[in-house]
């Protein structure tokens, strides 16, 4: 409302729900009008002044990140009749953002992810899980997509947070003031070979075992190296957990030398916990069901018969589930090489 017998002007615009503080200077008049703060709430706003009657010009300050004006001027002229009012309008819009993360299984894989972001407004770039989110900026209200380039080897495996989605595209219809998080998470191929293909490479489950280089394939090697009691520390042993006979000891025929039937079980289970562990050393692969490797090796060292063989089956599952992705290992099989190697001996005591 205005006041009587004087004549107003008022600053005002259209915004979202949020708050945000406008300013406002008042010119060319014949009052002197300090500058004017208008503060948004449910998305208008206004402010009153009291001046003589004449004419004004009303200009808007620079506006708060994230808004643009509808208006070609930053200013409106109001003309004030005596005992009347006068108004000036402005009319702001609310921009937007998107927001893009990444997410893998397994977590924080250093895969770098390629994205474009199309719309009233383009961009490209890329993520690793590790990475910060991108942020698109202040953008346009309007409808956007953003899609990814699902590397080989990987598996778009959700979209979260947009409108909709179609194939490996995120659809955005973005609001007036709205930030939209888009979540894209994405599965790594189990890579695994069996157990058989690492019993019969030496060179290779060494590089993987114990640290190396082979067949250009760099591998850190494996942080534990303890299964039970025993410590896998050169490639007899390594070799030994898959040439060691299973019914019996290395050291004793007949009879006596027969192992009993957890002791089977457990070299059944030894010969897939260890390539299972070298699975997960040399691709990053991991089991993805109930029983871990960590659970694996507690069954050969402390479980019953029953959960030594759910171990082992799981184990060989997994060792097998990746079996068939391109691998290029650099060596040739070579059985009687690694039976030769193998250390027999050491595991005739289990566990």
């Amino acid at each position: 409302m205005w006041y009587k017998g004087e004549r107003g002007c008022g600053g005002g615009k259209t915004a979202p729900a949020a708050e945000d503080t406008f300013d406002y200077s008042v010119s060319l008049g014949p009052s002197t009008v300090p500058d004017q703060h208008v503060t948004t709430s449910g998305g208008t706003g206004y402010v009153e002044v009291t001046v003589t009657a004449g004419d004004y010009r009303v200009t808007e300050g620079a506006l708060p990140a994230g808004w643009i004006s509808n208006d070609s001027d930053m200013y409106e002229d109001v003309t004030v009749p005596i005992n009347g009012t006068g108004t000036a309008t402005f009319n702001n819009k609310a921009m937007g953002k998107i927001i893009v993360d990444k997410v893998t299984k397994p977590v924080n894989d250093p895969q770098l992810f390629d994205f474009a972001l199309s719309g009233d407004a383009t961009a490209s770039f890329s993520l690793t899980d590790a990475a910060a989110p991108w942020d698109s900026g202040y953008l346009m209200p309007g409808n956007y997509t953003v899609t990814e380039t699902v590397p080989a080897g990987w598996t778009l495996t959700g979209i979260s947070g947009a409108d909709s989605t179609s194939g490996t595209t995120a659809i955005i219809s973005l609001q007036a003031g709205e930030t939209v998080n888009i979540t894209f998470e994405d599965t790594k191929a189990l890579q695994t070979r069996t157990q058989g293909f690492w019993a019969t490479h030496l060179s290779l489950s060494d590089a993987v075992w114990f640290s190396g280089t082979v067949g250009g394939h760099t591998y850190t090697g494996v942080a534990d190296k303890l299964i039970g009691t025993h410590l896998i520390g050169n490639d007899g042993k390594l070799m030994g957990a898959f040439w060691s006979n299973i019914a019996s000891i290395s050291t004793a025929k007949g009879n006596a030398g027969k192992r009993s039937n957890l002791d089977q079980a457990r070299m059944q289970l030894l010969q897939q916990l260890v390539a299972a562990i070298l699975n997960n050393a040399a691709f990053g692969s991991s089991p993805s069901g109930s029983i871990s490797i960590a659970n694996a090796k507690w069954a050969f060292q402390y479980g019953t018969l029953a959960q030594v063989r759910a171990a082992m089956s799981a184990m060989a599952a997994f060792n097998q589930s990746g079996d068939t992705l391109a691998f290029t290992p650099g060596v040739a099989a070579n059985g009687k090489q690694a039976k030769d190697a193998a250390d027999l001996s050491f595991w005739d005591t289990l566990p």
